[in-house]
């Protein structure tokens, strides 16, 4: 079974930092993630500003790419009336 990490306060200050900042800001926080550093507070931010990116990204996919549980993974079909068509 997996142990549980909790995050330390100053992770979770930069990681929401990071967050709403690539949400309002993001050419700021472009430029502040190419900040060096390996405390708590900078690897929350960087953190944050890759996960609010990839939520991002996830909501530019097709509505068929964004659940696999509902479509399985298959691209929808279409369906065809001849009749249309002529």
């Amino acid at each position: 079974m997996e142990e549980e990490i909790t995050p330390s306060p100053e992770y979770m200050k930069g990681f929401n930092e990071g967050y709403l900042i690539a949400k309002e800001l993001p050419v700021l926080a472009g430029e502040l993630s190419e900040t060096k550093g390996d405390g708590d507070r900078t690897l929350g931010f960087l953190d944050g500003t890759k996960e609010y990116t990839m939520e991002k990204i996830k909501g530019l996919r097709p509505n068929w790419l964004k659940d696999k549980n509902k479509s399985e993974g298959k691209a929808p079909t279409r369906s065809y009336d001849k009749e249309k068509d002529i």
